[in-house]
């Protein structure tokens, strides 16, 4: 039982999957107690784009399908459920105009590459109180 990622590179983007068990549960079988892990797989799409989330999304269909009983997946595109590439795309869309937002506000701040991540993260967390005070 490993929490190691999986480095996969499809086309020219790069990828990490975890493949890590998280629990081990009990299962029975002919009134023999037996282990059974679950598993997770984390993996960001948001820099492979709509293309490449609608393929793992196939993938995972496909693995459901023919190889487990179940397959629990947490969609922030909703993909998933809806299949339906339009609203994939309008939370892409969402999603990067977030990151560009937050990306063009920290330009904008004259930190040092050097300072520690804890500093940068109180750094981050006070500007971002500032813009929503900003907005009350």
């Amino acid at each position: 039982i490993t929490n190691d990622p999986l480095n996969v590179k499809v086309g020219k983007i790069p990828m990490q999957i975890d493949l890590g068990a998280d629990k081990l549960i009990g299962a029975e079988r002919g009134g023999e107690k037996m282990p059974k892990l679950v598993y997770t797989i984390h993996t960001k799409t948001q820099r492979g784009g709509a293309d490449m989330h609608i393929a793992i999304v196939k993938l995972l269909k496909y693995l459901e399908k023919k190889y487990f009983a179940e397959i629990n997946v947490s969609d922030e595109g909703n993909y998933w459920k809806t299949m339906d590439k339009t609203i994939l795309q309008e939370r892409f869309d969402e999603y990067t105009q977030l990151i560009d937002s937050v990306k063009g506000a920290l330009k904008k701040e004259n930190w040092q590459i050097t300072d520690a991540p804890f500093h940068l993260s109180d750094k981050i967390e006070d500007l971002l109180n500032s813009r929503k005070t900003g907005l009350n």
